[in-house]
């Protein structure tokens, strides 16, 4: 495998980036060469354009540093196109333009690639041959900022035309809807047209940003992180490095680092406010700063300041974090800062302000403070907080931590190098295909979308061997809820595994339904087993898969779960057990319920804090399984699943990924529910077992706070299926959905997502399918997975609010309408809508309240809680209400609000408003557009 980076230098922070995943990438095996317009870095694998060809070959990798006239021509030319904006602000970053200083003619690194890594290339690439150029090759575009989708700016401050079309921009102080800005932004959509570009982000933010722009939206995305050299970037000794500077002990010195003082995104005038207010207050305070800053720089209040000017090599920059006790990034706009890591994996905690990719990186009060964006105050008092308030050893020791688990350097070039074979494999593919039917082309795929929807290109990729998914359901007496269940499972559509179903001799048609299914089983049994848990023992104990997990024969797999299971554990090396967003499907409703996401921990559970990891949304290794022992206990009749958590925290961490798996039915007649008291009791038992063991002996990994939380669009999801779908998939799905062949349409979706995971329409026509047909859960995991990992894709949010109102789910309701606000998505009558769902909810509570109140048989304030009602039921419905001037007797209103408590402690909510309907004759009319 061939990896050449392309990008305009090899030095300052995105140089450096991209400098220290060429060098991963190295130490691993993978070939990587680097190809810059300059270069400082002296790395024989780091080619430069010479000026003028030797042997016919224009490029070189001489280790001399090499800052070529045409580099400084660049800067220059860029200087000079911005005095045709005189009104241009000041302290803003470079504007660039699509100009190109670099040449490829002769470029053997380029031709013998087998994927182009761009990086930040202002000025090395031409966008007008780009299409011609790198079309026959897989791309991969890693953004450090935002200027790749822009028509010019770095960083683009509050502007948002960057999502629809650049023009009259307000970084150039420009008016003019055809300006520099505008053509390139012109230039760039005619290149990226025609090409197939895999962006990499090392931040959400920059990622989301990305998928809301008008130019990378619709490419895929995936979110790798920065890697760091832990080996320079470590913690060297505050008091000795201090000593040896004749720094005192006791100063509190607050440590600022910046490129370019000038610019005003790096927020230095925040930090010099802050100080301001903090250093009246605290005679040991001191500023030390590093970077271009001009001899003479001052601060308008008098403390000790330390100018350690601009420093080359990272052992020296580590050795200046480590002898701070706080590093202050107050940057109001920013990528994944190189500064935070390296501070905090130089045991230095780091205050920022809670924007861009900041938050990826600074646990709040764990390894630094978050203060609110551009908040003066609040960036004060996380100052004071860290240096005076904290514990500054467990925030050192914490920071330590955190950049050693989630930024070493190994794990980035790793992450890298499984998308590089996927687009390998999928370029692999396409040219095999192309040379079999040279009739075909993407231009013909894109003519059988349907008019009525905007389906994506599909990518046609065959997937290698995937790992064995060994899957057990237990069961006894549970043929109403199990045929749901195996039907749940088998079409997962995952063609590796091992599903096992073990029945304890059910007398109720059971067996029938398991025989069914016995062909698609890779063993079945009914007979006496003696409970729950040993049933699981010895099911799993016929099993070899290496991914593991169960589901009971009244609960359900969500659609594509295994997909999303084994793609986590396939991307992330380091985990070893895995558990989902929690839901919950109410028997008497039908409707799913979304719990909230939990993180979980060791230390949580030994805090008492277990309630309740989902044992149908959590999967684990096979390998740690064996570590905890190999088995479930027996010993308990209703806590086994936690049991065997505990033994498993002793060996790894379990990670919470932001995605819908698996969810558990909600039924009167449960063991769960009539013996929740008995699995509290047992549960504590656990707990106190493991907290002795862990007193006394030591037993398992340390205490500490939980992973941080795993989204699938870090994930490189996997395809599951080796056959191709055919080109005119996309015209029979389209035939379907007009025939309202909803069976069919679902089958048709459901195979190309198995090959093609990153196609939020094709998953809306899946979903859409499922809700025809009766199938809400299954609709609304869909949904919500596309809601999830699709942050703007319209069509999912309104489609997942219809099926939530229908269903009376106002919580989820006013959920995703406050993230659609949040996103710009657009909708009719926002406002209107959530004041008229929060109404509905004040209505249900106050009718809650009069029960409550009749039990303490308070009549007075009964009657002031009906008066509530009707104010709310005038306000709401305008005096339009048929029934607003009627008289109740109270003991009425007491029935109605029993029967309305009643249907709403069991969540089904949607039979109170029917209730309200007919009592009242209010109609509630949810359906949006």
């Amino acid at each position: 495998m061939k990896i050449l980076h392309v990008l305009t230098q090899d030095f300052g922070g995105a140089g450096n980036a991209a400098y220290r995943l060429h060098l991963g990438l190295k130490a691993i095996g993978i070939d990587s060469r680097m190809l810059t317009l300059s270069k400082r870095s002296g790395n024989p694998n780091v080619y430069y354009q010479r000026d003028e060809p030797v042997n016919g070959r224009y490029t070189d990798n001489s280790e001399d540093e090499h800052i070529p006239a045409k580099y400084h021509q660049l800067w220059n030319d860029w200087m000079k196109m911005l005095q045709d904006y005189p009104k241009r602000p000041g302290g803003l970053e470079i504007f660039t333009d699509t100009r190109c200083y670099l040449d490829y003619l002769n470029c053997p690194e380029f031709e013998d690639a087998d994927v182009i890594n761009f990086h930040w290339v202002a000025g090395v690439v031409d966008f007008n041959y780009l299409p011609n150029m790198w079309r026959g090759k897989p791309i991969v575009w890693t953004l450090h900022d935002q200027n790749a989708f822009t028509g010019g700016c770095h960083y683009t401050g509050s502007c948002e035309k960057y999502k629809t079309h650049c023009e009259a921009c307000p970084q150039l102080g420009s008016n003019n809807t055809r300006d520099i800005s505008y053509d390139n932004w012109e230039t760039k959509r005619k290149a990226y047209d025609k090409l197939n570009i895999n962006v990499v982000t090392p931040s959400k933010w920059l990622g989301e940003s990305s998928r809301q722009s008008s130019l990378f939206g619709k490419m895929p995305h995936h979110v790798i992180p920065y890697g760091f050299p832990l080996d320079k970037f470590n913690d060297k000794g505050r008091d000795n490095l201090r000593r040896n500077l004749g720094i005192p002990l006791d100063q509190k010195v607050v440590l600022f680092g910046a490129d370019h003082i000038s610019n005003t995104r790096k927020g230095l005038s925040y930090l010099i406010e802050a100080l301001k207010l903090i250093a009246p207050k605290h005679k040991d305070l001191a500023f030390a700063f590093f970077g271009k800053f001009p001899q003479n720089f001052s601060l308008p209040f008098e403390i000790p300041i330390y100018n350690f000017g601009s420093i080359k090599e990272e052992e020296k920059i580590s050795a200046i974090y480590s002898f701070s006790d706080v590093f202050v990034l107050p940057s109001l706009e920013d990528n994944l800062p190189n500064t935070v890591v390296e501070a905090m994996a130089s045991g230095t905690p780091v205050v920022g302000f809670d924007i861009g990719g900041v938050p990826d990186m600074i646990v709040h009060k764990k390894t630094g403070y978050l203060a609110n964006e551009k908040d003066i105050n609040s960036l004060a008092e996380g100052i004071e907080w860290v240096l005076y308030e904290s514990n500054i050893k467990e925030l050192s020791q914490n920071s330590i931590h955190r950049a050693q688990t989630e930024y070493p350097l190994e794990l980035q070039p790793a992450r890298y190098v499984e998308l590089y074979k996927k687009l390998i494999a999928e370029y692999n593919n396409s040219v095999e295909n192309k040379g079999n039917n040279t009739n075909s082309s993407v231009d013909d795929n894109k003519a059988n979308t349907s008019a009525g929807m905007q389906f994506m290109d599909i990518n046609f990729s065959v997937k290698s061997e995937l790992p064995k998914i060994s899957f057990v359901t237990p069961s006894f007496n549970q043929a109403k809820y199990l045929e749901e269940t195996i039907d749940s499972v088998l079409s997962q559509g995952y063609p590796n595994l091992e599903y096992i179903v073990m029945d304890g001799g059910s007398t109720d048609g059971s067996v029938d339904i398991i025989k069914r299914y016995e062909k698609h089983l890779a063993y079945w049994q009914s007979k006496p087993d003696g409970g729950q848990y040993n049933a699981l023992n010895d099911g799993f104990a016929k099993t070899s898969g290496e991914i593991m997990g169960w589901i009971n024969s009244d609960d359900r797999v969500l659609p594509l779960a295994f997909q999303k299971i084994v793609s986590v554990f396939n991307d992330r090396k380091d985990v070893e057990w895995i558990t989902g967003r929690p839901t919950m499907i109410n028997e008497n409703s039908g409707s799913m319920i979304l719990l909230d996401l939990r993180f979980w921990s060791r230390k949580k559970f030994l805090n008492y804090d277990y309630k309740f990891i989902q044992q149908e949304s959590t999967f684990w290794r096979r390998g740690l399984y064996e570590r905890a022992g190999n088995h479930i206990s027996t010993e308990y009749e209703y806590a086994g699943d936690l049991e065997l958590w505990t033994r498993m925290f002793r060996y790894a961490d379990i990670h919470s990924i932001d995605c819908l798996l698996g969810t558990f039915r909600k039924r009167e007649d449960q063991k769960s529910n009539e013996f929740i008291d008995e699995y509290i009791k047992e549960s504590d038992s656990i707990i106190k077992r493991e907290i002795d063991l862990y007193n006394n002996k030591s037993v398992g990994q340390p205490l500490h706070d939980p992973p941080p939380l795993i989204y699938l669009d870090d994930i490189n999801l996997l395809p599951l299926a080796k056959e191709e779908v055919q080109p005119d998939e996309v015209t029979k799905l389209k035939r379907a959905l007009h025939n309202h062949d909803y069976n069919t349409a679902k089958s048709i979706a459901r195979q190309i997502l198995t090959i093609n995971t990153d196609l939020p329409q094709i998953a809306d026509v899946y979903a859409a399918s499922e809700h025809q047909l009766g199938n809400s859960t299954n609709a609304k995991a869909m949904l919500w997975n596309n809601v999830i990992k699709y942050g703007n894709h319209r069509d999912s949010y309104i489609n997942l609010l219809n099926i939530e109102l229908s269903e009376k789910r106002l919580d989820n309701a006013t959920y995703l309408i406050d993230k659609m606000k949040d996103r710009n998505i657009t909708m009719q009558n926002f406002d209107e809508l959530k004041n008229r769902i929060s109404g509905y909810q004040t209505l249900i509570l106050e009718f809650i309240k009069i029960v409550m109140l009749r039990q303490l048989k308070d009549k007075e304030e009964i009657l002031r809680r009906f008066d509530n009602i009707r104010n709310v039921l005038n306000y709401f419905y305008k005096n339009k209400w048929n029934g607003a001037d009627r008289k109740f007797e109270c003991e009425e209103i007491v029935e109605i609000a029993g029967i309305i408590k009643k249907h709403h402690e069991n969540m089904t909510i949607n039979r109170a408003f029917d209730y309200l309907e007919d009592k009242f004759g209010i109609r509630f009319n949810f359906e949006v557009s």
